[in-house]
C-alpha cells in the first residue's frame, strides 16, 4: 500500500462518524500508488476508507463522482458511500477523504488466460460508456503535454529520447487516431 497517511483507532473512529458507521475493525489496504486506504469491518458491512494524500479536492471530487457514473451505468467499481452530510468527499483533519464500498477478492500478480479475456470484456463495456462532461480530455502525462518538457535543457538526453518519440507517435500512431 502506498502508506502515505497513518490514522490511528480514534482518528478512524470519528472519520467513521462522520459517515454515522460504526467501526468494529479496521487495517490498512496493500495496493495503490497515491492513496492510504483502510479496510473498515461495520455492522453494514464492509467499506473502503480512502485517503487521497495526492490529489486536491476537486480531483477527488472529480474521482468520486466518476465512480458514480459508472455505478449508473452498471460498470462494475466501488460505489461511493456518502457521508452524513451527503457529500461525496469529506474533509478531515486537512485530509480528503471518500468511503466506498468493498469488493470482496484478491490482488492478482500474474493473471491467467480467462482472467486476461475477463479484463479484456469489462475494458470493453467501460469503453461503451460515454464519458462526462466535467472529464478533461488532456491529462499530465499525455501527449499534449510533452511540449512543455521538452526545450527547458532541465535533462537532455531524456528530452532528446523524448523527441524522438513524439515524432514516431506522430507518424505512426497519432494520425490514425480520430480527434487527435
Amino acid at each position: 500500500m502506498a502508506k502515505y497517511t497513518n490514522l490511528n483507532a480514534q482518528q478512524i473512529k470519528q472519520i467513521g462518524e462522520l459517515y454515522d458507521f460504526e467501526i468494529n475493525q479496521y487495517q490498512p489496504i496493500d495496493g495503490g500508488a497515491a492513496n492510504s486506504s483502510y479496510l473498515l469491518s461495520t455492522p453494514r458491512g464492509k467499506y473502503v476508507l480512502t485517503v487521497c494524500d495526492e490529489k486536491s479536492r476537486s480531483q477527488v471530487e472529480i474521482t468520486a463522482k466518476l465512480l458514480l457514473h459508472l455505478e449508473k451505468h452498471n460498470f462494475p467499481a466501488s460505489g461511493v458511500v456518502p457521508g452524513k452530510d451527503k457529500g461525496l468527499v469529506i474533509d478531515y483533519e486537512d485530509m480528503h477523504v471518500i468511503m466506498k464500498k468493498y469488493i470482496e477478492g484478491n490482488v492478482v500478480e500474474q493473471l491467467n488466460e480467462s482472467m486476461l479475456n475477463q479484463a479484456g470484456e469489462t475494458l470493453a463495456k467501460l469503453h461503451l460508456i460515454p464519458s462526462p462532461e466535467y472529464l478533461s480530455n488532456k491529462h499530465s502525462y499525455g501527449h499534449e503535454m510533452f511540449s512543455e518538457v521538452i526545450g527547458p535543457n532541465i535533462d537532455i538526453e531524456y528530452e532528446t529520447w523524448l523527441g524522438g518519440q513524439v515524432r514516431y507517435l506522430q507518424d505512426n500512431v497519432l494520425s490514425s487516431y480520430p480527434g487527435v
